[in-house]
Formats: structure tokens, sequence, C-alpha cells
């Protein structure tokens, strides 16, 4: 019996001291698992605050490269509004400047508009001097010629052998009759050749075609020691320029062309003519100046005419062309026959 309730005390302290040993496992389980979840809690937030501090760095790093791309967009903007592109003020347009023939045209017109309607329809007359004095033959301008011209204010006076004695009086005549004319006038003298030669018999020393065509006829006009070869004379001046065999760019009328006069006075040399569409440029330009339509714009034209020529030299051989003529710039080589004959008939006369 004694034995019995010994192992069971006995029995009663080993399960005593078993759960008293699992107790003690158990609490320290418990401290090492507390442990390590107080150290992962630690480890957890320190990793979280880590992660947090460079979420915080990106975003503010996002936040300050966008702020940084606004504020190059705005200042982008800003100068793009403060600071337009300057546009060019406009240049006013320059004024060409008038050539001397146009200041002059501007006279004459100025002249021209001023005039009574009467003055404007008598100076497109070109009379004889007989038909407004009623003389029957004019030989000295004075008083009746004076009231003549302020009453007809005529264009231009025609005279006729009857109206010359000699060159003195002649000439009188003419300087006398200029200066009672309101206007400029156009003195003309009926010059038919042949029979019909009033310069010859007024005692002229020297007689000169204006017009090149007409020398075609001139071998069968009298007095021929006083009626200039201007052809002839031209065929020196070249000479003494170029060799035969230059090309020369002929600028003369259809009855110069057909007649050939340059191509027999020019003999030797290599003579060219525009063609048919040249021909007709180069009737506009001489009528132009027959009807004294002549502008800064038509001057121009010609140069640009005379330039496309091809040729050494080029040749105005219509007396109406070198009036056209714009010195400045034309870079051509020009031969005119009117400036050969007056210089010459100014070393024949000492002038």
């Amino acid at each position: 019996m004694e034995n019995q309730q010994e192992k069971l005390q006995q029995q009663r302290a080993a399960r005593r001291k078993r759960r008293q040993r699992n107790q003690i496992l158990a609490y320290a389980t418990l401290l090492v698992l507390i442990a390590l979840a107080a150290v992962g809690i630690v480890v957890g937030v320190k990793h979280l605050r880590q992660w947090q501090e460079q979420r915080q760095q990106e975003e503010q790093r996002q936040q300050e490269s966008i702020q940084d791309q606004l504020e190059q967009q705005v200042g982008s903007d800003e100068e793009s509004i403060q600071a337009p592109p300057e546009e060019p003020e406009p240049t006013p347009e320059p004024v060409p400047e008038l050539t001397p023939e146009e200041k002059l045209d501007e006279i004459i017109n100025a002249m021209i508009d001023a005039m009574p309607l009467e003055d404007k329809v008598a100076g497109l007359f070109f009379v004889s001097p007989e038909s407004i004095t009623g003389v029957t033959a004019a030989v000295k301008a004075g008083e009746g010629t004076r009231e003549s011209l302020t009453r007809y204010a005529v264009g231009g006076l025609l005279y006729q052998k009857k109206n010359i004695k000699d060159a003195e009086q002649f000439r009188e005549m003419l300087g006398n009759t200029e200066l009672y004319s309101k206007y400029p006038l156009f003195l003309g003298i009926e010059e038919e050749g042949g029979s019909v030669s009033p310069l010859a018999a007024a005692g002229a020393d020297r007689i000169l075609l204006g017009c090149m065509t007409a020398h075609y006829f001139r071998p069968r006009l009298p007095h021929q020691d006083k009626v200039m070869d201007v052809l002839a004379e031209t065929r020196r001046e070249l000479a003494g320029h170029y060799s035969p065999g230059t090309g020369i760019s002929c600028l003369c009328t259809e009855g110069s062309v057909q007649t050939g006069i340059w191509e027999k006075a020019l003999l030797g040399y290599t003579v060219r003519y525009p063609d048919a569409e040249g021909m007709a440029q180069l009737r506009k330009f001489i009528e132009a100046v027959k009807q004294n339509r002549v502008t800064g714009e038509t001057r121009r034209a010609f140069s640009q005419f005379v330039k496309a020529q091809p040729g050494q030299c080029v040749l105005l051989g219509c007396t109406e062309l070198p009036l056209l003529v714009e010195n400045d710039g034309l870079e051509r080589e020009l031969v005119d026959p009117i400036a050969y004959a007056i210089q010459y008939l100014r070393k024949d006369c000492g002038t």
C-alpha cells in the first residue's frame, strides 16, 4: 500500500517536472519567437523607411524634373511672347532718278500745258513766212514778222530760194525770226536737189544729207563738191579703228538694206543686219523718235537691243538712232556716221 502511494507520488513528481520542463521550453520558444518577431519588425521597419525615403526622393526628383520642364517651357513661351521676331520696316520704293532727257521732257510738257489752245493748234503747222506775213517774198525779219508770229504761233517756217539773197542775209533773217517767236521754231529749207538747190545757190560751202538712205541718190545730185559723202567719211573713220573683215552690226532702215548702200560703202567688212523681227523692232524705235514719243523706257529698251547685236561694233546707220543712245552702261562700241560727219565739218571749217 505504501509502495503504491510512493509510486503515485513519484509519478506525480515526474509529471510535474515534465510539465515544468515543457513550460520552460514553451516560454523559451515563445521568447525566441518574440525576439525573432522583434528583429523582423525592426528590419522590416528599417527597409520600409528606406523604401519610403527612396520613393520620396524619386518623387521629388520627378517633381523637380517636371518643374524644370515647365519652367523651360514657360521661359521659351515668355521669350516667344516678349521677344517676337522683329519685322523689317517696309523699305520705301526708290524713286527712279530722271535722266536729263526725261527732265527736259517734263519741262517741255509743262510748257505745252501752259499754252493756250490756239497756240497748240498753230504749233502743228509748218508754213512759209509769206503765208503769215502776207508779203510776196520774205527776205528779212522785222516788225511784220514779230506781229505775225505773235498772232500765229506756228511750229515752223519753210524757206525757199526766193527768200535767200546771200549767206549773211539769210543768217540774219533766221536769227531775228528766232528772237521774235514766243516758242522755239523749226526752221527748214526746200532743198529738193537737182535743179532746185537753194543752199548751193546761196553760197553754202557744204551740204550734209542727214538721211543715210538718201545717199543712194547722192551721185545724181548737182554740186557734188559740196554734198558731203557721209558714208565715205564713215569708212575712213572705221579704217583707223577696225581692220577689214571686222564684223559690224548695221542698224538702219529697210530702204538702206534694200539699196545695199552700207555694204557698198564698207566693202571688205562683214556687215550684218537684224533679222525680220529685229528690223520690225528697229522700225518702232525710229518711229518713236520721229513722232517725239521717246521715253526713258524707250532708251533702256534700245540699249538692250544694241547689246544683243553681234559683231565687234554697232553702226547707227539711221539718223534717228543716236538720239536714243544712253552712254551709261551701254558697253558696246558704237559707230555714229553723223558724229563723224560733224567732226569732219568742224575740222574743215577750223572750229
